[in-house]
């Protein structure tokens, strides 16, 4: 049995955790001051007509913006409107004459920012080796919304508006082509959740890129989120923007994330196995193991996932609504670039549209599409891609290969 360390020894440990604390807080403290001053700095030389608030009010980016990185975020007061601002400070790439998410919204800037729900740009200023960035004040992300919900998946009549903004904000991108390439629940910002439930704007454009810079430009990898050609260096265009916003709407019904959250096992996943050739022979020219994951075995559990939640349908409009869900995202979710559904078409589909409601059903309109071959081709290269996420045959039990996840 482990001797138990006597009182001087405890309490000497106690001392190094308070001090460990104190250096904390200490270091806090100057880090809010130093942001602080950048922010006071930015409004004296720059006249944006934005005051700053009181240090008490400087938060780390999780409490009031998400972009994904590790920026620091001043809580603003417009002079001129009242409205709230997030004054977004971050540190430059050594070298860069300007922030590329400034470059980015700047373009953006030209849109109606409102009507095609992305975020609003207030005003930036270069100061030296910091940027500062004053952008609309949002609520909480869609990830933080799910884990108040305990990942409760949401109503399909819930996920619709946020589907229908998010196509409306990938439109406006591609005309301007420009791609996001970072969708993610936690760069989907609420407006006021309470007095506009649902409104949406798309955020986080650290990574946004002009379409024709992107094959010579490395794209992050968003773990679950990231289109197939990003880990198979394949074409690149607006359409990779598509999938990630799939494999949203999918996080969304489903309450868990669609694809590998694991950057490995993303690459993985989509190089390995049946896709391009036998596992053993993946196995052997790679010299990888296969996935340690074996609920991604079997490419399509997302229809089981799915299914998994159909019990929860009550009525014959909920089983209409739910099918034409599913093509929608099976039309998002191609493996071929060329394939996936445009975000204007999008806005067109009957689940945006609700069209189906209209429509008159018997039982043999409920049942699901079966899969089928005809629409697999080889592009960009001759390269044989095949869908992700096709629908069961009729030889198929759905559920049948449901895995945890």
């Amino acid at each position: 049995q482990r001797p138990q360390p006597d009182s001087s020894r405890a309490s000497s440990a106690a001392l190094k955790g308070s001090g460990l604390q104190v250096k904390t807080e200490r270091y806090e403290r100057k880090r809010e001051t130093r942001i602080m001053s950048i922010a006071e700095k930015c409004f004296l030389s720059t006249k944006m007509g934005v005051s700053v608030l009181s240090s008490a009010t400087i938060s780390r980016l999780k409490d009031f913006f998400k972009s994904g990185g590790p920026d620091n975020v001043v809580l603003c007061k417009d002079k001129k409107t009242g409205f709230m601002q997030a004054l977004k400070c971050k540190k430059k790439i050594p070298g860069q004459k300007i922030s590329r998410e400034v470059q980015i919204l700047k373009q953006v800037k030209s849109l109606n920012q409102d009507e095609n729900h992305i975020v609003s740009l207030a005003g930036f200023a270069d100061l030296g080796d910091w940027t500062c960035i004053a952008l609309q004040k949002l609520d909480m992300n869609l990830l933080e919304l799910m884990a108040q919900r305990n990942f409760k998946p949401l109503k399909l009549y819930e996920i619709r508006p946020i589907a229908r903004q998010m196509f409306m904000a990938l439109s406006a991108l591609k005309a301007i082509k420009v791609v996001h390439t970072n969708i993610k629940p936690e760069n989907v910002m609420l407006i006021d959740h309470n007095l506009q439930p649902f409104e949406v704007k798309l955020t986080g454009f650290g990574n946004a890129q002009k379409t024709r810079k992107l094959s010579t430009t490395a794209i992050p990898k968003t773990c679950g989120y990231s289109a197939p050609e990003t880990f198979l260096n394949g074409f690149q265009d607006e359409t990779m923007d598509v999938w990630s916003l799939g494999c949203m709407l999918a996080f969304l019904v489903l309450g868990q994330d669609l694809l590998p959250p694991s950057r490995s096992e993303g690459s993985r996943f989509f190089t390995r196995s049946h896709k391009f050739k036998p596992i053993a022979n993946y196995m052997t020219d790679t010299r990888k193991t296969a996935l340690q994951d074996t609920s991604y075995d079997d490419v399509k559990c997302l229809i089981d996932l799915v299914m998994k939640k159909a019990p929860e349908i009550q009525n014959l409009d909920e089983t209409r609504d739910f099918i034409q869900f599913l093509d929608l995202l099976q039309k998002m979710l191609k493996m071929n670039p060329a394939d996936r559904i445009l975000p204007n078409d999008a806005l067109k589909h009957s689940f945006i549209t609700m069209e189906h409601f209209d429509e008159t059903h018997n039982s043999s309109n409920i049942c699901m599409p079966s899969r089928t071959t005809a629409d697999r081709k080889p592009v960009h290269g001759g390269q044989n891609w095949t869908d992700v996420v096709p629908f069961p045959g009729p030889s198929q039990k759905p559920g049948s290969s449901v895995h945890n996840m």
